[in-house]
């Protein structure tokens, strides 16, 4: 499900300074911010927003942002009753939730809040995953801007922030409002993570023990991942390792990109042994729904796949029937006419194959379980590899939160024994 939260800035002080004018101000307020959601499928929640605060929910990112641009050139124009006029900030992101008695809860509630608290009077901020899913689909005119990482208030992990900006939004209050104040500059992380096998042996079959330094002895070098979550994603990927311990490094060769997902390093310090999030197919399922989704914007499916993949990542089609018939539906297509196969759909195929492979693994038990979620694991890992081919630039990490909210982004220190598996066959590694 995809937020959209507003807020009415500096509203405390118009309504001890002039009331009535703000009674009336807010009404209009009210019946612009709900027309403007309605026309683009919103739903709004009042009684979830707190003060002069709107909460409204979308089914597809693409509807939020156009949504938050209508309802901010409405107010823009409108001719307000009070002294000065309402500026709203405003926030969207996307991400998964819980829905008990027609309420949400979550984390992914809890960060838009935290987002929307960055922005000022006439803004407009994007979570990394709401951007990563909007930016082939926004309005004519509209754009992007990239704020970097900013740290939420009480949110261990930071967001990549992003602000939309169009011709026709009324210009921010001033330049050092247009942006949430800037941070200091932000080194690379050197810290990485490593899988080994059980026996703490890296891919060149060497050992790994905490305060060592050692040097790859195989071209590629070592393969480090920006969290332990996505070490655990990619595993089927890149390396394939059955039961695969992780390791916090230090990488002590070249400065890694900021965003960099996946990179090889020639040299590491093993800092600690952590654990590794153990997965199960329907995780790896997930992942690969939403970087298919990302990677397949432009296709003739793309708008029924998007409404199938908001539905799915909120809990609905548990049986899997709309994903094998979403699936069905992508294969023909991609034979249609040619009598070939177009990757486009082929990646989308497989990644609701692997939806509803990993949907039917509740109803099996024994050997025929395991033998289904070791296909709902191989699709998974087809279409994500494809979705890499496709869109190489794909935020991974924005990705796996968006798919995994629940599963942390960092490692907590681990027993030594610890050796969690995650479920599947070994796969091939990607090729270079």
């Amino acid at each position: 499900m995809t937020f959209l939260l507003t807020d009415v800035e500096g509203s405390t002080r118009l309504w001890e300074r002039e009331p009535e004018a703000m009674r009336h101000a807010l009404a209009r307020h009210d019946a612009i911010v709900a027309t403007g959601v309605r026309r683009l499928h919103g739903h709004v929640l009042k009684a979830k927003g707190e003060g002069d605060s709107i909460f409204a929910v979308f089914h597809r990112v693409r509807d939020a942002v156009a949504a938050a641009l209508v309802v901010q050139c409405a107010l823009a124009s409108e001719q307000w009753p009070t002294t000065t006029p309402l500026r709203v900030r405003m926030a969207i992101h996307t991400g998964r939730v819980d829905l008990r008695d027609g309420d949400y809860y979550g984390p992914t509630v809890n960060r838009c809040a935290r987002l929307r608290a960055l922005a000022t009077g006439g803004q407009v901020l994007l979570s990394g995953a709401a951007a990563q899913l909007a930016q082939s689909h926004l309005p004519s005119g509209a754009t992007l801007d990239d704020l970097g990482h900013r740290q939420l208030k009480d949110l261990s992990a930071p967001e990549r922030v992003w602000q939309l900006r169009h011709p026709r939004m009324a210009p921010l209050a001033s330049a050092t409002a247009a942006e949430p104040a800037p941070s200091a500059p932000r080194a690379p992380s050197r810290q990485g993570f490593v899988l080994t096998d059980p026996d703490n042996r890296t891919g060149d079959g060497r050992w790994l023990l905490a305060g060592a330094t050692r040097t790859a002895s195989q071209e590629g070098g070592f393969v480090c991942y920006a969290s332990p979550k996505l070490a655990a994603l990619l595993n089927p990927l890149y390396e394939g390792i059955s039961f695969p311990r992780l390791w916090e490094v230090r990488i002590d060769d070249a400065e890694p990109e900021p965003d960099q997902a996946v990179r090889g390093a020639t040299t590491i310090t093993a800092l600690r042994l952590v654990s590794l999030p153990t997965l199960s197919p329907r995780d790896q399922a997930r992942f690969a729904v939403v970087c298919a989704r990302a990677a397949y914007t432009d296709g003739p499916l793309a708008g029924q796949l998007d409404t199938w993949v908001c539905s799915w990542l909120a809990g609905e089609d548990s049986s899997g029937v709309g994903a094998r018939s979403l699936a069905d539906t992508l294969e023909a297509e991609a034979h249609r006419g040619t009598g070939m196969a177009n990757p486009p759909e082929v990646m989308a195929a497989k990644a609701a194959r692997a939806a509803m492979v990993a949907a039917r693994l509740a109803w099996l038990s024994g050997r025929t379980r395991e033998e289904e979620g070791a296909s709902a694991v191989e699709l998974a890992e087809e279409a994500v590899r494809m979705a890499l081919k496709m869109a190489p630039a794909l935020d991974l990490q924005a990705l796996a939160d968006l798919a995994l909210p629940s599963v942390g982004a960092t490692g907590v220190p681990a027993r030594p024994t610890a050796a969690p598996p995650i479920g599947g066959r070994i796969l091939s590694p990607l090729p270079a």
